[in-house]
C-alpha cells in the first residue's frame, strides 16, 4: 500500500509508523500532495456520538476504540473527559482498591492492567491517587528467606514466574534485603546457571522449543556480513555462507566450514570471524585448533586467516589486511552528483556500511538517516542524531547533530562529502534550526568538509582517550567498553586481553550550522 492509501485509511500515527515518518512529517506531505481525509463511518471524530463511545469503552481499551471510531487513543481520551467522563479507572470505587490490591499481590502489573481492560499507567496513577506510591508494599506476603533460597538456583524470571510479580519486583526486594542480584560472571554465578540450564533442559517443552529455535536461528554473523560487503566494495571475488540458502561448497573442507574463502589462484585464503567470548570457550578453543592442523595436513594450498571481533572497530585495518593477503591496489570510481540518488532510510539500512568504513565503526544513536546510492550501490550516508549532554544548552526541539558522514572509499571524489551533507540538510524536518557537528583531530579531522558546507567553527572540546594496538591502530573506548561488556568482563581485563594501550586524543573542534528557514 503506498503512502496515498494508506494515509485516507489509517490514522496520522499508524501512517507516520508505517512510513518511518513523524506525525508533524506525514501532515506535511499529505498537505503537499493535496491529500484530504474522506470523511468516516460513524462520520470523522467532530461527530462522535460519545454516549456511544463511552458505552464502547467499558468493555474496551482505548486503543481498541481507535478501530471502531478511526481517531487516536489520545483524541478518544480528550473527548471522553470532556464529556465528563472519566477514562482509565478514575470510575473505580473503594471495592475496586480492595480488588486490585489483592491482585496484585499474586500478579504482575500488566496482568493486573489487563483484567482491568486498561493501561499499566492507569494502575499507576490509580494506586497513586490512593496513596500507594510503592507497589513493593503490596509484596509483604513474599517471604524473604524463602525467596532468596529459590533465587540461589533460579533466574529473576523464574522467580517472578513462581512468587507472582516482576523480575523487577523480585530485583529490587532482593537488593533491600543485601543480595546484589548485579553480578553475572564469578564461579558462584556459573554454578547458579549451571543448574538452571541443567533443569531446563530437562524439560522436555524447553528441549522441543530451543531445537525451533536453533533451527531458526541466524547462520551468518554480523560480523560476517561486515566482512561480505568489505570484500564486495574491494572488487575480490570470494565464497561465503548464506542464510537463505546452501553454502558454497568452497568453504567446506572435510567436516569442516569456514566464514569465506578467498581463491587467488596459487593460493586459497581461508577466513575466520571470531568473537571474543565464544571462541574463548574451552570447546571452542579445541575446535579450532583441529580446523587449523586438518588444513595444515591435508591442504597446503589453503591459508587460515582469522579477523577478531575488536578489529571490526578498525576497519581501515581489515581492510588492509585483506588488500595485503590478496595482493590487491585501490581504484577510485568517477561519477556525477546528478546520478546520486539521496533517500531517508532506516538505522539498519546503513548500519553496515558504516561499521565497515567509519572510524568509530557503528551508526551509533540515530535521529534522521540519509543514504546516497550510485544505482543500486550505497555509496555515503549521513547520520543526524539527537543532541547529547555535552551539546548542551542548545535547543533540544530545534538543535541536530551531525553524527556521523561516511562515503564509500572508492567513491572520494571532490566536493562529494559537502554536497552530501548539503543535500542531507536540505531533507531534514523544518523544525531544526540548527546542526552541531565535531571533527576529532585525533584522526587528523579538522573540518575542512564542515567549513565548506558553510558551518561556523565553535570552539575546542577538551580531549577524550582511545586505545591503540600493536600494530597502530586507534579504537573508539565505547567500543572497548561495549566488547568487554558483552564478554562479560571489566574494560581493564579485555585491554589486557588484547594487549591494547590508553592513550589520551587529542582535542574536538566543534562546529554550528545555522539553517535558513525560508
Amino acid at each position: 500500500m503506498n503512502f496515498d492509501q494508506h494515509y485516507l485509511t489509517h490514522t496520522l500515527k499508524e501512517t507516520a509508523i508505517e512510513f518511518n515518518m513523524t506525525v508533524d512529517q506525514v501532515r506535511y506531505k499529505a498537505k503537499n500532495l493535496g491529500l484530504v481525509k474522506p470523511p468516516k463511518d460513524p462520520p470523522n471524530k467532530k461527530h462522535i456520538d460519545i454516549d456511544e463511545l463511552y458505552h464502547y469503552y467499558q468493555d474496551h481499551t482505548l486503543e481498541e476504540c481507535t478501530h471502531k471510531f478511526g481517531c487516536s487513543p489520545h483524541v478518544l481520551g480528550t473527548r471522553l473527559r470532556k464529556a465528563g467522563y472519566e477514562t482509565g479507572i478514575h470510575y473505580a470505587d473503594n471495592h475496586d482498591l480492595e480488588f486490585i490490591k489483592e491482585y496484585l499481590k499474586d500478579h504482575t502489573l500488566k496482568e493486573c492492567a489487563d483484567k482491568c481492560g486498561v493501561g499499566v499507567a492507569s494502575i499507576r496513577s490509580f494506586l497513586r491517587r490512593n496513596n500507594i506510591n510503592n507497589i513493593d508494599d503490596l509484596r509483604d506476603h513474599i517471604n524473604i528467606k524463602e525467596l532468596i533460597e529459590y533465587y540461589q538456583s533460579h533466574t529473576m524470571e523464574e522467580c517472578g514466574k513462581y512468587f507472582g510479580c516482576s523480575y523487577s519486583t523480585i530485583g529490587r526486594l532482593l537488593n533491600k534485603h543485601g543480595i546484589n542480584t548485579d553480578i553475572h560472571f564469578g564461579e558462584e554465578f556459573k554454578h547458579k546457571m549451571s543448574i538452571v540450564a541443567k533443569r531446563r533442559w530437562g524439560d522436555p517443552e524447553y528441549r522441543k522449543k530451543m531445537a525451533e529455535i536453533h533451527v531458526n536461528r541466524s547462520r551468518v554473523s554480523k560480523l560476517q556480513l561486515m566482512l561480505y560487503m568489505i570484500l564486495d566494495n574491494l572488487g575480490i571475488t570470494y565464497y561465503r555462507e548464506y542464510e537463505d540458502r546452501d553454502d558454497d561448497q568452497q568453504c567446506h573442507y572435510g567436516p569442516f566450514s569456514f566464514d569465506c574463502a578467498i581463491p587467488l589462484g596459487h593460493k586459497i585464503v581461508l577466513i575466520e570471524c571470531n568473537g571474543v567470548y565464544w571462541h574463548s570457550l574451552p570447546t571452542a578453543v579445541q575446535n579450532d585448533r583441529l580446523k587449523f592442523d586438518y588444513i595444515a595436513k591435508n591442504h597446503p594450498e589453503c591459508e587460515i586467516k582469522y579477523i577478531w571481533e575488536h578489529e571490526f572497530k578498525s576497519v581501515g585495518k581489515i581492510v588492509n589486511l585483506i588488500k595485503y593477503w590478496c595482493n590487491i591496489n585501490d581504484d577510485i570510481y568517477d561519477f556525477c552528483f546528478k546520478d546520486v540518488i539521496i533517500k531517508k532510510v532506516s538505522k539498519s539500512e546503513v548500519d553496515i556500511f558504516i561499521s565497515s568504513h567509519h572510524y568509530i565503526g557503528s551508526a551509533g544513536r540515530c535521529g534522521n538517516v540519509f543514504a546516497a546510492y550510485l544505482g543500486d550501490v550505497l555509496i555515503g550516508s549521513v547520520v543526524f542524531s539527537p543532541l547529547i549532554r555535552q551539546n548542551l544548552p542548545h535547543d533540544y526541539y530545534h538543535t541536530t547533530e551531525l553524527s556521523r558522514l561516511c562515503i564509500h572509499p572508492r567513491y572520494q571524489k571532490k566536493n562529494f562529502a559537502s554536497w552530501l551533507i548539503s543535500q542531507s540538510i536540505k531533507r531534514l524536518p523544518r523544525r531544526y534550526h540548527d546542526i552541531i557537528a565535531y571533527s576529532d583531530t585525533t584522526f587528523n579531522h579538522r573540518g575542512t568538509i564542515y567549513k565548506a558546507s558553510n558551518f561556523e567553527f565553535m570552539g575546542e572540546v577538551k580531549p577524550d582517550y582511545w586505545y591503540i594496538d600493536a600494530d597502530g591502530y586507534y579504537t573508539h573506548k565505547k567500543s572497548i567498553y561495549y566488547h568487554a561488556k558483552k564478554s562479560k568482563i571489566t574494560e581493564a581485563a579485555y585491554v589486557a586481553t588484547f594487549g591494547l594501550i590508553k592513550v589520551m586524543g587529542k582535542e574536538k573542534l566543534k562546529y554550528i550550522y545555522h539553517r535558513n528557514q525560508k
